[in-house]
């Protein structure tokens, strides 16, 4: 049960993050037509179409913030990935209100208030909410734009509401909480054989074999687009360093100007290392490094976007801003994306080849293995393996089994074995294992001080469960037509992409 419960836990916490917690205001006031194709609307679900105008308002409101954050970093392929995320949570809102309607939940017009309040447009510098601000609000802005705040709020907090009562419904026993903790603080002791793969190391590769396997996979091989750059940075004080506002700005602005001094003297053709030097900047120079669509740390982000704005050696960028740092970034050397020729590569693909025949081979040993373990026909002069069977000793559900450390996936194994039962062979980082289950100890006494603790736990990580299998439920039985993404499901957002 316990690495049932564990497994797609990142997924159903991004399900929860950006399908009932996602707040979508729509700006008023911004109108944009046409679409792809003849259809006057994004998609459609259950019959409701999301027009181009209601989408393409809340893309412009959305791509103006990271026009903010990114400045000229901003790129198609980001603006791309904001569609995309974008409309896939349009879509998870409308089956989320539509679900909260149909069990009948309500909201007020104070907790819509409450809510609307929270607006950026209403904060004052140190973003908290200004009563000042939200008077003159009242008074200047349309009401229109009111209308289309209270309507989307009143969605929001119909779909929180909603997964407040599927959490609500989720309960766990006392008893269900002793068998988690069992489960947590079990412990095992195993024997294993281990069939490495570099014990079969006299395999040999012809040219012709190199030349077969590199036809085949040769665009497995291609390289993206790379860049070798060195840089100027110097980091914006956070308001951990300098808490005073005041302060903190100017203390930037001078350091941007600072930077403005440094891209002058590099424009003349000063040298990059003496500008740092003199004017006391970080100087660095990085690897060869790929374009990532998906990075978390946004200041890398921006970083790697503006580098790969530069194509000739030499070539310098403007000043770029990141949340958290200013760079100047000096191209050394690009690569275009290609396909690298097998001289290039031959050490590499000879090596592939090599694991893949070795890894067949050790399976197939450790198949033969298995056979003579069951039948237990073992005492042979050929079974010099048996002094290979190695034996732990007791190891907790939650530590690494001994002498096999870093291989978990022979920890789902362990769980599901009967004693003294031997597994099929489960292929390794480093070849092929056999386990099998000598003595499982089930703690008999719980400690009760960490009970409160566990069924909380547990608690969380059903309530996950049942969201997900609730959400995904709904979608399946939804009917969804995507129009821009016709291949991305209802609800569908990848993991890296929600990351961003």
């Amino acid at each position: 049960m316990l690495e049932v419960l564990r497994k797609n836990m990142k997924l159903v916490i991004w399900i929860i993050l950006f399908s009932f917690l996602a707040t979508i205001f729509i700006a008023w006031g911004m109108h944009f037509t046409g679409g792809r194709g003849e259809k006057n609307y994004v998609a459609k679900i259950n019959g409701k179409k999301i027009t181009n105008e209601e989408f393409y308002s809340l893309y412009r409101d959305w791509i103006n913030r990271y026009r903010e954050i990114y400045g000229e970093a901003l790129d198609d392929e980001m603006a791309e990935n904001l569609r995309r995320l974008l409309l896939s949570n349009i879509i998870a809102g409308e089956l989320l209100y539509k679900e909260a309607l149909k069990e009948g939940i309500k909201v007020t017009k104070d907790e819509i208030e409450e809510v609307v309040k929270m607006s950026p447009i209403f904060k004052n510098d140190k973003g908290e909410f200004d009563p000042g601000r939200y008077a003159q609000g009242k008074k200047v802005l349309p009401k229109t734009w009111w209308k289309a705040q209270e309507k989307e709020t009143k969605k929001t907090l119909m779909a929180r509401k909603l997964e407040a009562q599927i959490k609500m419904a989720v309960k766990v026993t006392d008893e269900e909480v002793r068998q988690y903790f069992k489960e947590k603080n079990m412990s095992f002791k195993i024997s294993y054989l281990l069939i490495p793969r570099s014990s079969f190391g006299s395999v040999s590769v012809s040219q012709d074999e190199l030349k077969k396997f590199y036809e085949i996979r040769k665009e497995e091989y291609r390289r993206a687009d790379q860049v070798k750059v060195e840089y100027l940075s110097a980091r914006k004080p956070g308001e951990e360093d300098i808490p005073d506002s005041s302060t903190r700005e100017t203390i930037i602005k001078n350091i941007g100007i600072t930077m403005e001094n440094a891209l002058k003297e590099l424009d003349k053709g000063q040298d990059l290392k003496s500008i740092g030097k003199k004017y006391s900047l970080e100087v660095d120079e990085t690897p060869f490094f790929e374009k990532r669509q998906f990075i978390q740390d946004l200041d890398f982000q921006v970083f790697t976007r503006a580098a790969f704005t530069l194509s000739d050696p030499g070539e310098i960028t403007d000043i770029v801003q990141s949340p958290n740092y200013y760079y100047i970034i000096k191209l050394i050397k690009r690569v275009d994306a290609h396909i690298p020729g097998l001289d290039e590569i031959k050490d590499a693909v000879e090596k592939e080849i090599k694991t893949d025949r070795q890894d067949t081979l050790a399976k197939a040993r450790a198949e033969e293995i298995l056979k003579k373990l069951k039948t237990g026909k073992i005492k042979s002069a050929t079974a010099d393996w048996q002094a290979s069977i190695k034996t732990t000793p007791f190891f907790s559900a939650k530590g690494e089994i001994p002498g096999l450390s870093g291989e978990k996936e022979l920890k789902k194994v362990i769980f599901e074995l009967s004693k003294d039962e031997w597994s099929e062979p489960v292929k390794t980082s480093n070849g092929y294992c056999l386990l099998k289950l000598d003595a499982r100890i089930i703690p008999t006494v719980v400690d009760a001080t960490q009970l409160g603790t566990l069924s909380e736990e547990l608690l969380q990580i059903r309530q996950y469960q049942t969201a997900q299998e609730w959400f995904a439920n709904i979608r399946k039985n939804a009917k969804i037509e995507n129009v821009l993404y016709p291949e991305q499901k209802a609800g569908e957002q990848t993991e890296e992409t929600a990351e961003k």
